[in-house]
């Protein structure tokens, strides 16, 4: 082959290869242009779905943060403590004013001394404007939410028998019945007393213990304007009137208890004071606001029964306790060291969130009659201790503790005006006296002073019985012996002394004030426990009254007593729990 024809199959080759090539450009720019139409088309349909999904996404989020503004604002409403409405009644109401009724499903309560907890779900169905073209015709705006209030710090007043039926023996027979209270007491303190601290939660604890009276205290006492007709204890008297309010006015006049020991003594002077109308002594007291659980058991172990029953004033001073009006003394007694510097500010106010104020009130009996010294014995002007006639000498005094002593009579003759007893078990040495041959340092006591020294029986045997001049001893004969007394004229002063003291108040009165103070309690929304143990049915009457409800109240005998302790402390632990 010649190279002019090489090189001319060399030209054809490559001019149909560039026609080829140019075909093929022509071919693929013709489908290319196809494909651009197709994917526009694409391209705007994602383009209208994703506009769609943004429209029904934006209608979904504002529905659900609707409900769930409107849900929070409801369940925290329901569960503050301080709202007595319903709960669920509370909730169903925030979502009807919200015209959302149709979405709330389930409301659940759960309330207990402790607080309330309250927690809500909604179902709430979006019709999609745009996704249903791709088969999404609903989404969902549900919301749940729960809300929960619970008390941290505790404010209790424990109110305790210690009256004489308590030296009993209980009913399993092995031990007394104070020495039950005593071992509960101890289990109570150790349960409902953990870690006192801001973040825990702090327990505060009053413990009055009661019988005739409430013997409250020389520091507590001191914080109160009393009547100052003696200084030999510290129990006051309540009138019907102060069972109608929780407080004690610290600036009025309260009126103390007559001082005095009931019965006899065998003339000796009186010690001990199992049978005064305020057994005064540093193991009947109350113990104010306490903290540890350590001194709380101890002080219990050491109380010591005696005397009659006043339920009514043990209730009385566990009101004023808790009260707010005796923040003054919380913060006199931190001062002094008596009491923990943490709980200053207390007792709070009512209502004050995070704080619950308790009351637990024990009791073996009924309360029984109140007695007091008759007025004219008391005072003879409200102000001032009323006078006796009886006067003491220190001149006329020796080691004989009978002798300087001086009874007046008014009435009487000259000569024989004044009146000086010897040894209470003769009246050989007994005389009288003109006032000339008076000695000059005579001090005349009230009579309340003269039952610092003698039983009521002993000072009108040992003052008057033996004073008539005229009078001797002769013999009184009965069927089948005879015996020597004391022939003579019995003064009056001998009956003053002997029974000086008046029944202010019957049992059905104590219950009455007992009941009214209850009341107050449940004013303010203290919460009420009673235990009734071996008590008469009577007392549990009464005592289910005062309780906060059925479950507050128990019946128990013997080593019960510790577990119903244990149930009130169990209870009141809930309050533990931080908000």
């Amino acid at each position: 082959m010649r190279c002019n024809d090489v090189n001319e199959t060399t030209r054809k080759t490559v001019s149909h290869v560039a026609l080829v090539k140019a075909g093929l450009r022509t071919f693929w720019q013709d489908q290319f242009g196809a494909a651009n139409i197709m994917q526009a088309l694409v391209i705007f349909w994602l383009i209208i779905i994703a506009g769609g999904m943004a429209v029904d996404l934006t209608r979904m989020e504002s529905q659900r943060v609707r409900v769930q503004q409107t849900l929070d604002r409801a369940v925290l409403a329901a569960a503050d403590l301080d709202n007595q409405a319903d709960p669920q009644t509370v909730v169903e109401d925030y979502f009807a004013k919200s015209g959302l009724s149709n979405v709330l499903k389930d409301v659940t309560v759960e309330q207990t001394i402790a607080g309330k907890t309250v927690t809500a779900q909604t179902e709430s169905d979006i019709v999609t404007m745009f996704l249903h073209m791709v088969g999404v015709n609903t989404l969902s705006a549900d919301a749940s939410g729960g809300a929960e209030e619970r008390v941290t710090d505790i404010e209790i007043s424990l109110v305790v028998d210690i009256s004489g039926s308590m030296t009993e023996n209980d009913a399993t027979g092995t031990q007394t019945k104070l020495k039950t209270l005593q071992t509960a007491a101890g289990t109570f303190f150790d349960l409902v007393i953990n870690e006192q601290t801001e973040e825990t939660g702090i327990t505060m604890v009053s413990v009055i213990p009661y019988n005739f009276v409430v013997n409250t205290g020389d520091e507590l006492l001191s914080y109160f304007n009393t009547t100052d007709w003696h200084d030999y204890h510290d129990c006051v008297r309540f009138y019907d009137s102060d069972f109608l309010d929780r407080a004690i006015d610290q600036s009025a006049t309260t009126e103390l208890v007559g001082h005095i020991w009931l019965g006899n003594n065998s003339y000796a002077t009186p010690s001990g004071w199992s049978s005064s109308l305020c057994p005064d002594s540093s193991n009947r007291a109350i113990l104010p606001f306490q903290t540890d659980a350590t001194v709380l058991t101890d002080y219990v172990n050491a109380l010591t029964a005696t005397g009659m029953t006043a339920v009514d004033s043990g209730m009385k001073w566990a009101s004023a306790l808790l009260d707010p009006s005796v923040q003054n003394i919380v913060t006199g007694m931190i001062s002094s060291g008596s009491v923990d510097p943490m709980l200053a500010g207390w007792p709070r106010a009512y209502g004050t969130d995070g704080t619950m104020k308790v009351v637990v009130l024990m009791t073996d009996g009924i309360n029984t009659d109140k007695y007091d010294l008759d007025s004219q014995y008391k005072s003879g002007d409200g102000i001032n201790p009323a006078m006796s006639d009886i006067y003491y000498s220190d001149s006329s005094g020796s080691s004989d503790p009978y002798d300087g002593w001086y009874v007046y009579f008014a009435a009487n003759d000259y000569w024989e005006r004044w009146y000086r007893p010897g040894d209470p078990t003769t009246t050989s040495d007994d005389t009288w006296i003109a006032p000339h041959n008076m000695p000059n340092d005579l001090i005349q006591y009230s009579y309340q002073d003269i039952f610092s020294l003698f039983a009521t029986y002993d000072a009108g045997d040992y003052f008057y019985y033996y004073s008539d001049p005229d009078g001797y001893w002769g013999i009184d004969c009965g069927y089948y012996s005879c015996w020597y007394a004391w022939k003579g004229d019995v003064p009056q002063g001998h009956n003053n002394l002997s029974w000086p003291y008046v029944a202010h108040d019957t049992y059905d009165d104590a219950d009455t004030r007992l009941r009214n103070i209850c009341d107050t309690f449940k004013e303010e929304e203290v919460l009420v426990f009673t235990i009734a143990f071996e008590a008469p049915t009577d007392a549990q009457t009464e005592l289910d009254y005062c309780a906060s409800s059925d479950g507050h109240s128990y019946d128990v005998n013997g080593a019960d007593l510790e577990t119903a302790f244990k149930s009130v402390a169990s209870q009141i632990n809930h309050l533990r729990l931080i908000q």
